[in-house]
C-alpha cells in the first residue's frame, strides 16, 4: 500500500467517524411529535363482528298481499 493511499484512507476514516457523531447528536435532539395517527400495534388486534340474518328475496314475494288476488 502507497503512503498517499493510507493517509487517503485515514482521512475517509476520519470523516466517517466525525458524521457518526453529527448523526449520534441529531438523534439526541429529536423529538417526536404526536400526529394523531395510531401506531399499527395499536389497531392490528381489533375485529369486528357483523350479524347478518339472511333473507330470501323469494320469501318476502310470496308473503305480499296482493299477490294472486287479481282476476
Amino acid at each position: 500500500m502507497a503512503l498517499g493511499e493510507a493517509e487517503g484512507l485515514r482521512d475517509s476514516l476520519a470523516a466517517a467517524d466525525d458524521k457518526l457523531v453529527q448523526l449520534d447528536e441529531r438523534s439526541r435532539r429529536a423529538i417526536a411529535f404526536n400526529l394523531g395517527i395510531p401506531a399499527f400495534g395499536e389497531i392490528a388486534g381489533r375485529t369486528a363482528t357483523v350479524t347478518v340474518t339472511p333473507t330470501r328475496s323469494r320469501d318476502v314475494a310470496d308473503k305480499s298481499p296482493d299477490r294472486g288476488t287479481r282476476r
